[in-house]
């Protein structure tokens, strides 16, 4: 997917990953050397979470938000305020290999 120098540490950036005939946006957040990976699409409506560019951070830096409708996201991606209370977002499995994050199939 790319280097994890690319993602600075507490924050999360969105990456599109070709999958033969389709693709989809991945959110991947970094803590430390740890990473975690979800599908960008809220469960409230199916939405990208940002309106700006790898925008998936609250103000204070302990959640995902969804721009939408102000959603928030615990980092193991549950939602913990918002219209999606208590769903999540779809995990997705990756992997830091040396410098570099993989996303696992």
């Amino acid at each position: 997917m790319g280097a994890l120098a690319e993602i600075h540490d507490r924050t999360a950036r969105g990456y599109r990953v070709d999958l033969g005939k389709t693709s989809r946006k991945i959110i991947v957040y970094r803590d430390d050397e740890t990473v975690r990976g979800f599908a960008d699409a809220c469960p409230h409506m199916g939405v990208p979470l940002p309106w700006n560019a790898d925008d998936y951070m609250s103000p204070d830096g302990k959640y995902l938000r969804c721009a939408n409708h102000g959603a928030l996201f615990d980092l193991d991606g549950k939602c913990v305020f918002g219209p999606c209370k208590g769903e999540a977002l779809p995990p997705i499995q990756l992997e830091v290999r040396g410098r570099y994050v993989w996303l696992l199939t």
